[in-house]
């Protein structure tokens, strides 16, 4: 549908008009023409659906106006979650619908509250909130007083929204940017990702700062390099069967569609059917060539290959 605001004209003003009324937003006699009065129905709507009240009519407002499902859920996982909430205006406090789920790894070191302690400081040039982050963030082992291995942090509810993708390429056929990070839940794993090794055997990750050495038994030595690199942090056992918990759940709470797919090596390239926004269960490599995250860990494509059957057996989906 096309966006409208004041000013705009035509037979979807009408029908925008006739759907604020049915719902008791009066706009008057559908006249086609989008004045001030159709714009404080807008606003009303919008605000008493959670979105953002500026009485222009897009995609999400659409969606809420024709009554499309917006779900919103108490967490039922076997694992628990630590809500560890970020300030408001680090996200965007806009009930979408979701029918994707985005893995990503968060190039970092294993506790959770500390990246979302890093994306609350993190500011545009102009100081303001960058708004960047994922609904769910899963912790690694550490060596401290508290194990954070399969830990799984929510800096928001993943009903709301905020950037996660970073896609700024015009020579491909993007669905939109920031409604690909809208209709989606991203969920990031605490994981240091592509490593470099020295020639004394030792791996490490490159920080500004320094070297991060990593040790021996927690690599992952992929058969042949996948986009020029070897050698990855693993991702644990915990981390990995934390997010088949997460995923089913979110696909069982969200009616996100996945196909019967094999998950294989290939899965991990980019792919145009996410660009176009073609719902299911992507990667941040999809749609990023630059990225590794996720990487293709056998582990983590047997847990992706498990959760079809899952859900089939549960009734959750159904064969066409």
């Amino acid at each position: 549908m096309a966006l409208l605001k004041k000013g705009s004209r035509g037979s979807q003003v009408v029908e925008l008009q006739e759907l604020l009324n049915a719902q008791g937003f009066d706009t008057g006699t559908p006249d086609g023409i989008f004045g001030r009065g159709t714009e404080r129905s807008v606003k009303d709507f919008q605000a008493s659906k959670g979105l953002t009240a500026d009485g222009v009519v897009g995609n999400m407002t659409w969606e809420s106006l024709r009554n499309k499902p917006i779900k919103t859920y108490e967490f039922n996982l076997e694992v628990d979650i630590t809500n560890y909430p970020l300030k408001d205006e680090e996200y965007y406090k806009e009930i979408v619908t979701k029918d994707t789920i985005y893995l990503h790894h968060t190039a970092g070191g294993a506790r959770p509250d500390y990246v979302i302690d890093g994306w609350e400081r993190d500011k545009t040039r102009g100081g303001n909130p960058l708004r960047v982050g994922t609904a769910f963030l899963i912790g690694r082992k550490t060596t401290g007083i508290k194990d954070f291995d399969g830990a799984i942090y929510c800096p928001f509810n993943p009903k709301y929204w905020s950037h996660h993708l970073g896609l700024n390429r015009p020579r491909y056929a993007v669905f939109n940017n920031a409604r690909l990070n809208a209709k989606s839940i991203a969920i990031e794993i605490c994981n240091y990702g592509a490593l470099n090794r020295e020639d004394s055997g030792r791996f490490y990750f490159e920080t500004a700062s320094g070297k991060i050495y990593v040790p021996d038994e927690e690599i992952c030595t992929l058969d042949k390099p996948w986009r020029g690199k070897k050698y990855f942090q693993k991702y644990t056992e915990k981390q990995i069967e934390s997010l088949r918990l997460l995923i089913l759940e979110l696909i069982r709470k969200y009616d996100i569609p996945i196909e019967n797919k094999v998950y294989n090596r290939d899965y991990f390239d980019l792919k145009f059917d996410a660009l176009n926004g073609l719902p299911g269960i992507w990667t941040h490599v999809n749609v990023r060539e630059d990225k590794w995250d996720c990487f293709p860990q056998p582990e983590l494509i047997d847990m992706l290959n498990t959760l079809y059957s899952t859900l089939y057996e549960e009734k959750v989906i159904t064969e066409n």
